[in-house]
């Protein structure tokens, strides 16, 4: 199974009729899934989730060692 990987280009238009504020993402692609408006691309490579500055930090060490 694939995921998103929380990186994304999206039109404008995805978001044109939204209120003011915060919303969730998920709700929006999921429409837009449902009306066949949603590609993606399987990255077959190495994946590192640096959502944090812990992380990066890990990432970082593991770049740097030998």
């Amino acid at each position: 199974r694939l995921t998103y990987a929380g990186m994304g280009r999206f039109d404008p238009a995805l978001f044109r009729d939204l209120p003011d504020g915060e919303a969730k993402l998920a709700p929006l692609l999921r429409a837009a899934m449902a009306d066949n408006a949603v590609s993606g691309e399987h990255h077959p490579g190495q994946w590192w989730d640096i959502g944090t500055p812990e992380r990066l930090e890990e990432l970082d060490r593991l770049l740097k060692s030998p």
